[in-house]
């Protein structure tokens, strides 16, 4: 499916939520920023946009940049990484989940080079385009994004995720150059957990926003 048959692509019609942590429920600490342009990839497989937001945003213990590997990194099995999403597990208030799992063998879930496997997390259609986020030395570098994929046999053990260096041509085309990866901390330079916004992932200081609907065997 491509973005400009579902979703407006005018920047003005969107706005970004970060921090928060609830739907259905007030968040003291979120941010709501507008947005200023919107690129979209040519790839028809790999279905990508990039926002840019209108202001930087402040970084709190609650709003946290993180790393976007362009194939930098290496995510072998069993490497301990985090995912998260809205999903029906969040009860009334539908509370941002967040999940600890493992990186394995894709198996017969997926033949491409371009996806990373972990085990099966209770995650929904809605949580699609969501980060699966590992932390490398003291630095928290998001690999890839949630996708979904038709029934293949024994696929339902693992949980399918795209590489966003997969798309690393248009993210370098769109934002130039990346800055260094440096560590993840608070604003009294304790290192944190990952958070995870409403709109997927944040890139560093840039103030942009990855989206991505893929779906790849």
């Amino acid at each position: 499916m491509s973005v400009e048959e579902h979703c407006s692509t005018n920047a003005s019609d969107w706005t970004v939520i970060l921090g928060r942590l609830k739907q259905s429920s007030s968040n003291t600490y979120e941010a709501v920023i507008s947005v200023t342009k919107i690129s979209i990839s040519s790839d028809l497989v790999n279905n990508v946009a990039v926002l840019q937001l209108s202001r930087k945003p402040t970084l709190s213990d609650y709003i946290q940049p993180i790393c976007v590997d362009l194939g930098d990194n290496s995510f072998p099995v069993n490497t301990q990484c985090w995912a998260s999403g809205w999903g029906s597990g969040g009860g009334a208030e539908q509370t941002l989940q967040q999940f600890n799992t493992t990186i394995v063998e894709c198996g017969s879930a997926s033949s491409s080079n371009k996806t990373i496997c972990t085990g099966v997390m209770p995650l929904e259609q809605t949580s699609i385009g969501g980060p699966l986020m590992c932390k490398v030395d003291q630095s928290w570098v998001q690999p890839a994004v949630l996708t979904l994929v038709p029934k293949v046999p024994r696929a339902s053990d693992v949980q399918v995720f795209i590489k966003i260096s997969s798309v690393s041509e248009f993210l370098q085309e769109v934002v130039g150059t990346f800055p260094p990866k440096a560590n993840t901390t608070s604003s009294n330079t304790t290192t944190i957990e990952p958070v995870s916004s409403s709109t997927s992932s944040l890139l560093f200081f840039t103030s942009l926003l990855l989206l991505s609907l893929p779906v790849l065997i």
